[in-house]
């Protein structure tokens, strides 16, 4: 059964649709760059203190959870050769992402079933992991049975074998504590449309201090690239 309220929230929260009318009634570019800075600055800051975390900066603005969970996993520098942990209740979010790299040679993927009690399966877990993974990503909460797992152990697994654990919190932001030092998350994926009652087109992603993501997709302004051509990435 597939759950509407899972995909998406109705009625947003007040303010929603008369600041997105407001915006994209708005000439582009007509706006002041410090109102727009200081509007992603206490984005940013609302959301750390909903996550727990210190530093605002670590908080990455996204057009989404999808957005999100994909700079975390192809900014994940050591995903060259080596396992990845992920379970059959992830979205596809995840897995499409997982199976490209797959594909690609880059990571051997290891899915985790379920217990009978609808949890991810412990053993089957603590079986595949060793120290040749490097990342674990693991759903908060199913995106089509609401049922939240009890991910705090198994992230504490991971992480005493060296490998960098990545939470995707889409279903329960807003609605559940997401504490990322409580459930030993590394990395949290949200977005912004499902409890949080905001527009479609926006989430985040929070980065731990010890982290650092390769950056997965880059632009320009048109100004001359000064550093010279790009050359081949590792």
């Amino acid at each position: 059964i597939y759950l509407d309220e899972a995909a998406a929230s109705w009625p947003k929260a007040p303010g929603v649709i008369e600041a997105v009318t407001s915006a994209l009634a708005s000439p582009p570019g007509g706006g002041d760059i410090a109102d727009v800075g200081s509007v992603a600055r206490e984005c940013r800051e609302r959301f750390a203190r909903m996550l727990d975390v210190a530093d605002p900066e670590r908080v990455v603005l996204t057009t989404g959870a999808s957005h999100a969970l994909n700079l975390a996993i192809h900014g994940t520098r050591r995903l060259r050769r080596v396992g990845v942990i992920a379970s059959c209740a992830d979205h596809v979010a995840v897995l499409m992402p997982l199976y490209r790299l797959q594909q690609a040679k880059r990571i051997h993927l290891h899915i985790i079933g379920l217990e009978e009690t609808g949890q991810i399966d412990a053993a089957a877990f603590s079986a595949t992991l060793d120290r040749g993974v490097r990342l674990v990503v693991l759903p908060h909460a199913s995106h089509v049975t609401g049922r939240i797992f009890d991910v705090a152990p198994l992230f504490a697994l991971a992480k005493s074998v060296g490998a960098e654990t990545l939470l995707n919190a889409a279903q329960t932001i807003g609605e559940v504590p997401v504490i990322p030092e409580d459930l030993k998350a590394d990395m949290v994926a949200v977005s912004g449309h499902k409890r949080l009652r905001g527009p479609a087109g926006t989430g985040a992603l929070y980065v731990a201090p010890h982290i650092s993501l390769a950056p997965s997709c880059v632009c320009g302004d048109g100004v001359r690239y000064r550093w010279g051509p790009p050359t081949q990435l590792p």
